[in-house]
């Protein structure tokens, strides 16, 4: 069978036209055919020099996909000497000079981008980057006067967006999920599942208080959309906003009540802010939804334990270990639950502590022997002023220096 991306025959079909070869090269580059891509969209302007959007295709294909900024940066160059009323070619112009190491002329080109309408939200973005890549501190760009509405990109240009995304998303390249999803959004700033993208690469990235402006604008934008909900309340959540966050899970229930991981959100939301009956209720709930998930068992012994059912709680902890053998935050749970059960025995307790040896420790032991990193510590002996060796006094207060379960 013929690839679509295959040329056309010859004959006797009509030559192929300059708007045809362009959506022909789009879907090669949508489908990740980069060669193909590449070799239709330089047919493409082999035959006119001036198709702004082949050489913005073409930078983008070379810069992102094939990693060659360096070629992408003159294909940009004519597309917006082209088309400047295009605030997403401009975003594409500044990114592949960062990315070719070029940030002062990245610096210096932001002021004219924003003067033909990229957003000043893009633009201080750009300018971040542009200052790290120099070394040059990042002053945020004055607001310039809004320029004319551009046209919305057609629905070939988002498909193609959201398949690199989706792409970039799954091989975890942050930088390259970022860049994509402002092209998008320089083009149509109303695009939920580009503020979505934004927001997953952003908190990745570690810019937290950025991703979570892109995760509000998100589940803004798309309020029945359960998994933007999902990121916002989870943000807020790691954010210890939790009030803020409660009312976003309780929404995230609402439209999908069918979702154990929605209820294991709220369940733990609701325990920050100590409601402990309605996080047990809540995550019992999860549980009956999926009554193999761990994590929603080992939140759940937390409930029971404040609640002051322990027995409820070790028996959630053994399920969760049961479930997820190499779960290390639930057993370190159940390891502590037992240390301080009057019904456990020193054998039965030690007994599993060589399970967690065996489990956890051991392996990262062989390795290190493996590697000639394990040995005998060598610490010189401690001496007082007094020219006495002492010797070094170690008080064990809590299994976690913090919590205990006496206090």
């Amino acid at each position: 069978m013929r690839s679509e991306c295959a040329d056309p025959p010859t004959s006797p079909i009509p030559v192929e036209s300059e708007d045809d070869l362009l959506q022909r090269a789009m879907r090669c580059h949508q489908a990740w055919q980069f060669d193909d891509a590449l070799r239709l969209y330089r047919e493409l302007l082999a035959r006119e020099p001036d198709h702004a959007d082949a050489h913005h295709n073409l930078g983008v294909l070379l810069a992102l996909q094939m990693h060659s900024p360096e070629q992408a940066v003159p294909h940009f160059e004519r597309a917006v000497g082209l088309r400047p009323d295009l605030p997403q070619f401009w975003f594409s112009y500044v990114d592949a000079l960062i990315r070719a190491n070029q940030g002062a002329l990245a610096q210096a080109v932001l002021p004219l981008a924003q003067a033909h309408g990229l957003r000043p939200v893009d633009v201080n973005a750009l300018a971040r980057r542009a200052g790290q890549a120099t070394g040059a501190p990042d002053v945020p760009v004055q607001t310039a006067p809004p320029s004319q509405p551009t046209a919305k990109p057609s629905s070939s240009d988002t498909d193609v967006w959201q398949t690199q995304l989706i792409a970039l998303f799954d091989k975890r390249d942050w930088p390259a999920c970022e860049a994509v999803a402002r092209q998008w959004l320089a083009a149509d700033d109303q695009a939920a599942f580009a503020h979505k993208a934004l927001g997953s690469a952003l908190q990745a990235q570690g810019r937290l208080e950025e991703a979570l402006r892109a995760k509000r604008r998100s589940a803004e934008l798309a309020p029945d959309d359960a998994e933007a909900q999902a990121n916002l309340g989870n943000a807020l959540y790691e954010q210890e906003r939790f009030d803020e966050a409660l009312q976003v899970l309780q929404r995230l229930v609402q439209l999908r009540p069918d979702w154990a991981q929605g209820y294991v959100n709220l369940g733990l939301t609701l325990a920050r802010l100590y409601r402990q009956d309605e996080a047990r209720t809540t995550l019992e709930r999860a549980l009956q939804l999926d009554p193999s998930n761990a994590y929603a068992w080992n939140f759940l012994s937390g409930a029971y334990q404040d609640l002051d059912e322990r027995e409820k709680a070790q028996a959630a902890l053994l399920k969760a270990v049961e479930l997820k053998p190499d779960y290390a935050v639930a057993f370190n749970n159940l390891l502590f639950h037992q240390n301080y059960s009057p019904e456990e025995s020193a054998e039965s307790i030690y007994a599993w502590y060589e399970r967690y040896d065996q489990r956890f420790c051991a392996p990262v032991k062989t390795a290190l022997e493996t590697s000639g990193q394990w040995g005998g510590w060598t610490n010189a002996p401690l001496i007082g002023s007094d020219g006495v060796r002492r010797k070094l006094r170690v008080g064990y207060v809590s299994p976690d220096f913090r919590v205990h379960s006496m206090r």
